[in-house]
């Protein structure tokens, strides 16, 4: 069992770094996406029809 806890420990310890950069690596192409989209809409008019009601 100490084994097996020791195993567990390390884990969590190796992947304490690896939460930032996946948090990194998900959201910033999402940001980047959304700064498009929001430059696109406000610089050709890409609005959808049913939106201008």
């Amino acid at each position: 069992m100490k084994r097996v806890k020791n195993s567990l420990t390390q884990l969590n310890n190796l992947s304490a770094g690896v939460t930032a950069v996946l948090t990194l690596a998900v959201f910033l192409p999402v940001l980047v996406l959304c700064v498009f989209g929001l430059y696109a809409i406000i610089q050709y008019g890409y609005t959808l029809e049913f939106a201008n009601t």
